[in-house]
């Protein structure tokens, strides 16, 4: 009687433990398709960000805005000048790099000439 109660246990906790390890794999399955969801939204959120001058066409001497814009496919939003989120605003011009100069939360985002 001892031995099949031994038995009957020791078959008890290899179900336990099939059914823990299973809820583990179940959890790791939801956790891997959760994941998977959020790496292929990623794309439909993503927007680009380039700089549009106020004028293209440009003599010299005048001075020119730099406006930043946030968008799809260059149609997009003016993002006023954030100190935050600029690293460096340079001109570059045969004359070498210049700081471009603006105004926190303005629009255009900095000046050039």
């Amino acid at each position: 009687m001892n031995n099949e109660h031994s038995n009957a246990l020791s078959l008890f906790n290899v179900q336990l433990s099939y059914v823990i390890w299973r809820k583990k794999e179940s959890r790791m399955n939801i956790l891997r398709f959760i994941a998977t969801l959020l790496m292929s939204a990623a794309p439909l959120a993503a927007h680009d960000m380039w700089i549009e001058p106020t004028s293209f066409l440009g003599d010299t001497g005048k001075i020119i805005g730099l406006r930043l814009r946030v968008g799809q496919d260059f149609l997009g939003d003016p993002l006023p000048r954030d100190p935050a989120l600029i690293d460096q605003f340079i001109s570059i011009d045969s004359t070498g790099r210049k700081p471009v100069y603006g105004r926190d939360g303005a629009d255009p985002a900095g000046l050039i000439h």
